[in-house]
């Protein structure tokens, strides 16, 4: 009996990353069948309000049918996913802004998700002015 099943992970490579850092996530899609998957299956990355796509990805493993991207929503259809063999977009996103977020990938009507928490890159120093005797340098 031939049998397709589709199973869906979505990871990024820095949980916790600062303002203007560039993500990669990794979107993957696996089928855990038994036959190849020709017919179009659709993947649907939604990005949270702090972050933005940058114009990249790469796609391995399956055909690439179509890409669309209407804001902050980013559509791949895929076909010819091989049956135990990964699927993987990588996805490069600049973190916009400092929060917690949540990102979604949506494949056959499933979702996926992916927190990122954002911190501020900002750094202070506790003494603006020094002499060189005071500084510690390591």
């Amino acid at each position: 009996m031939n049998v397709t099943t589709i199973e869906g992970n979505k990871t990024v490579n820095n949980p916790t990353p600062v303002v203007s850092e560039i993500l990669k996530y990794n979107l993957t899609v696996v089928n855990t069948g038994n036959v190849t998957i020709r017919d179009e299956v659709t993947l649907i990355d939604t990005l949270s309000d702090g972050l933005e796509y940058v114009g990249r990805y790469v796609l391995v493993g399956g055909d690439l049918v179509s890409f669309k991207q209407n804001g902050k929503v980013l559509t791949w259809v895929v076909t010819n996913i091989t049956a135990a063999v990964p699927l993987v977009i990588t996805v490069d996103v600049n973190v916009t802004k400092a929060g917690t977020w949540d990102n979604n990938l949506t494949v056959l009507n499933r979702n996926y998700t992916v927190n990122v928490t954002t911190i501020e890159g900002n750094k202070t120093v506790n003494n603006p002015t020094p002499v060189v005797s005071e500084l510690n340098i390591t």
